[in-house]
């Protein structure tokens, strides 16, 4: 696995003691909140051929896009 880097947020301190306080109620830390929310976005964000090109187990190919059906043309009379 490669070197994890890191991230530096500005957040005021009231809101972070307070994120801090209410994640601890649910076994939880803010940075556990953090790395869920991130990879939720890097699933979302990086395509499935970069993300299998990194490693990540749940990057399953997208099933293939349709191609809309062409209609008959209709004879006229």
């Amino acid at each position: 696995m490669p070197k994890p880097d890191e991230i530096i947020l500005n957040y005021p301190a009231d809101r972070i003691r307070a994120l801090r306080t209410f994640t601890t109620e649910n076994d939880s830390t803010v940075e556990d909140e953090l790395l869920i929310a991130l990879e939720k976005l890097f699933q979302k964000r990086v395509p499935s051929p970069v993300r299998m090109y990194l490693g990540d187990a749940d990057a399953a190919p997208s099933p293939p896009r349709k191609r809309p059906t062409q209609r008959p043309a209709n004879p006229e009379n």
